[in-house]
């Protein structure tokens, strides 16, 4: 029995080798047809099934593209922020080579402010710290030179507190000097961001500005592009909100996958049934159109080779069935011819026992005769 059942397991994989290859065929036919030949497909239930797997590619093909279309916009999204970033350093590294510029201006513009006393009143903040650290520098060079002058004339003792008044105002004068460049270079970023330079119309001044509104219009130019990549970006970030991967792409491309991975099945399956289908609508002679005629004789050839695998497993089965049936007539038989020896066994003891009772009784009346009436006792 053993090596029926060895032979059984053989077959069984041998069929389901075959059974696969038969789906195989029916879904490389299923598939043609469907694509290529769908005017074959006329009864209604093949036409059916044709039309859904229109509908199931449809839907594959919809998830395909929305998973490239996600990756698309995650790489020109990164690309966008290098880009940004890079712009960005651009802009700082100009905003930082105009610094000096705003030096330059500020100054050529205080002495035009200086000299021109008409300048609107306006500007008078403009320039408000530097005529005062101006006019510092002017007082404490006036109190300098009157110290100077004075400290030669005085005692020594008065001449030592002069002279520490005199260290006192030129570090006040050394501070105004230092501070100067900065006071300039406030002004000037004023002087960039208002009207000043069209009001005074000075050509030395218009030259000084110019190289900052060259720098001006690149910074502009970048920002502009800044501004496009970041619109871009929020469109591509609604795009990504519509595919439902706002939040989380990777998370949304795997669902992606999972469905084609299902639509793929279903589809498959929906192939293999026209393919199955059309071959079994066909007449005993006839091999179908020309592009599937080879899968439809290989389908023929491994059903014979499958219906003949299918009677040897019966026929092994059967022979199993045989084995065992013999192998229970058998335990049959011994349970009746034990039962049959436990009869007889059984029988003798029926026969003692009856013996006894004989006995016994032969006994009893004897003993009974013996006694006599009960109602004499």
């Amino acid at each position: 029995m053993d090596s029926y059942q060895k032979k059984i397991d053989r077959l069984q994989q041998e069929l389901a080798e075959k059974r696969r290859l038969i789906a195989n065929e029916h879904l490389a036919t299923g598939r043609h047809l469907i694509t290529r030949d769908a005017k074959l497909l006329s009864s209604t239930r093949l036409s059916t099934l044709s039309q859904e797997s229109q509908r199931l590619q449809s839907q594959i093909d919809d998830a395909r593209a929305s998973i490239a279309r996600i990756h698309a916009i995650l790489d020109r999204e990164q690309q966008i922020d290098g880009e940004v970033d890079s712009l960005r350093g651009k802009i700082a590294d100009l905003e930082e080579s105009v610094q000096p510029m705003y030096e330059e201006i500020g100054r050529k513009a205080f002495e035009i402010y200086k000299s021109h006393p008409f300048v609107d009143e306006n500007y008078v903040d403009l320039f408000s710290e530097l005529v005062k650290n101006h006019e510092d520098i002017r007082d404490i060079d006036q109190q300098l030179v009157q110290l100077e002058r004075e400290t030669e004339e005085k005692p020594f003792l008065d001449r030592m507190v002069a002279k520490g008044k005199i260290a006192l105002l030129r570090n006040r004068r050394t501070t105004r000097e230092q501070n100067t460049p900065r006071l300039f270079r406030k002004a000037g970023r004023f002087v960039t961001e208002s009207n000043f330079v069209t009001v005074v119309d000075d050509a030395t001044l218009t030259r000084a500005v110019e190289p900052y509104h060259q720098v001006n219009t690149q910074i502009d130019d970048l920002n502009r592009r800044i501004s496009d990549l970041q619109k871009e970006d929020e469109a591509l970030s609604e795009d990504l909100r519509a595919l439902g991967a706002d939040r989380k792409a990777v998370r949304r491309v795997a669902e992606l996958e999972q469905q084609i991975e299902e639509l793929t099945t279903t589809l498959n399956n929906v192939s293999i049934q026209v393919g199955e289908g059309y071959i079994a609508e066909l007449k005993k002679d006839d091999s179908g159109a020309a592009a599937v005629s080879e899968s439809v004789t290989r389908v023929r050839e491994l059903e014979r080779e499958c219906q003949a695998v299918g009677k040897q497993i019966e026929k092994l089965k059967a022979a199993i069935a045989a084995e065992e049936a013999a192998a229970r007539i058998a335990e049959y038989q011994k349970k009746i011819a034990a039962l049959e020896r436990e009869i007889a066994e059984n029988q003798a003891s029926v026969e003692k026992l009856r013996g006894s009772i004989a006995e016994t009784e032969a006994q009893k009346a004897q003993l009974e005769k013996a006694r006599g009436p009960v109602d004499k006792l």
